[in-house]
């Protein structure tokens, strides 16, 4: 399939690195574009791809971590959009160092939960 106008894809983790490239490339096959991430500067980020691919892509803050942010989020998603049509859960920590000395926080187990479930809560 190399058509995807009108239908909505949503990227998380896509500020930066592979997932900004995945929603590139839906944007430029004709998709609208969620991305999110942790940061505000995701929806600079949406901007910016917007002005690159003449593309409808918003960007919203989500951190999968954290209930409330996700609710917001898919609050915020259901005032855009009717329906969405592709999730692509691309979120993930990585430890710097060797995973067995990370600590309880954002490299440690935090960072393992969000790798193992972060995708499911987008669901």
């Amino acid at each position: 399939m190399n058509d995807f106008r009108d239908r909505v894809v949503v990227v998380t983790g896509s500020g930066p690195g592979i997932g900004r490239e995945i929603a590139r490339r839906f944007a430029d096959k004709g998709a609208s574009v969620v991305i999110t991430g942790t940061r505000p500067n995701t929806v600079d980020a949406a901007a910016e791809l917007a002005a690159q691919t003449d593309a409808d892509v918003s960007g919203l803050v989500c951190d999968v971590s954290d209930e409330a942010s996700v609710a917001a989020f898919c609050d915020a998603l259901r005032s855009r959009h009717v329906a969405v049509h592709i999730v692509i859960n691309n979120t993930a920590i990585t430890p710097r160092g060797p995973l067995f000395l990370a600590s309880d926080d954002a490299t440690g187990l935090t960072g393992q939960c969000v790798n193992a479930s972060g995708g499911l809560v987008m669901l």
